[in-house]
């Protein structure tokens, strides 16, 4: 089924449902090396890969109990990443990614901005986590520019391998204090 309903916009973005037609995109949009550093497991090979995971993904938007994903587009359609709340253990977690051509320019924060309050609005949470590696800055700069606390680092299992990675956290209760 083709979702491409846009849920949230702004000037610059539109966070819309996956849908097939972006599997290109998404395989496309996965392959740099910092993708492959940070977040290995999201790297799409093929676009035949691609388009399995946008089929699987998509099943949870009915019922919200699995990872849901929302395609981050520009105002002229281009598929530019994506930003997603994945339940994990007895919390939820956010992610993202912008391809490497549209980094740098304030498209993460932006488009984790506007998902925030509606992703907690959606599943009726009053916080998200998150984790990345503490080398990866970029992600650290978004996370800290959205009002997330920092929780600490830690050495861990992080995909696959040991590393230190660095735990946030948002709640409904610091929005004024930090966006």
């Amino acid at each position: 089924m083709t979702m491409q309903k846009i849920i949230l916009e702004t000037k610059r973005l539109k966070l819309k449902y996956l849908s097939i037609e972006m599997a290109n995109a998404i395989h496309l949009n996965s392959l740099d090396e910092d993708t492959r550093l940070f977040i290995p497991d999201e790297v799409f090979e093929t676009e035949a890969i691609a388009t399995e995971v946008i089929e699987h993904l998509s099943q949870f938007y009915a019922d919200k109990n699995g990872p849901l994903v929302y395609a981050i587009c520009l105002s002229d359609e281009t598929v530019i990443g994506y930003v997603q709340a994945v339940p994990m253990r007895n919390a939820w977690e956010l992610g993202y990614q912008v391809a490497k051509p549209y980094r740098n320019q304030g498209y993460a924060r932006e488009a984790v901005q506007l998902f925030l309050p509606w992703i907690l609005q959606e599943l009726q949470l009053e916080q998200i986590e998150a984790v990345c590696l503490a080398e990866n800055k970029a992600s650290v700069h978004v996370l800290k520019a959205c009002g997330f606390k920092y929780l600490g680092q830690f050495n861990t299992l992080y995909q696959g391998q040991e590393a230190v990675v660095e735990k946030y956290v948002y709640t409904t209760h610091s929005q004024g204090e930090h966006v």
